[in-house]
């Protein structure tokens, strides 16, 4: 299958939110804003340096609990980690966040 140059390459549907969070990577903890989240990874905006490319994260979610991942891009101001999780595990968590999320999700 040909992908067009800049085409989305995700295999999952991102919902889109604005989410508290804090993301461990390169031995550091810093808070992040989830901006999107689906079953494989997230669209995070951090509050200070993005971890290096191919680091492993570990993204803590308030009452969600921890998500291991690694991150697959970065920017200025916004990087991409996917997840190491299993799709049961992310489908309870995207539903969890979904139903309890305060509204979470746009």
């Amino acid at each position: 299958m040909m992908v067009q140059k800049g085409a989305e390459q995700r295999s999952s549907k991102r919902n889109s939110l604005s989410l508290s969070a804090q993301l461990t990577s390169d031995k550091r903890t810093q808070n992040v804003v989830i901006e999107d989240i689906s079953i494989g990874g997230a669209k995070l905006r951090p509050s200070g340096t993005s971890p290096t490319l191919n680091s492993d994260t570990i993204l803590s979610i308030s009452t969600f609990g921890e998500l291991q991942g690694c991150v697959v891009w970065n920017r200025k101001n916004s990087l991409g980690i996917r997840f190491n999780e299993n799709e049961e595990k992310m489908g309870t968590l995207l539903y969890s966040i979904a139903s309890y999320g305060a509204g979470a999700i746009a």
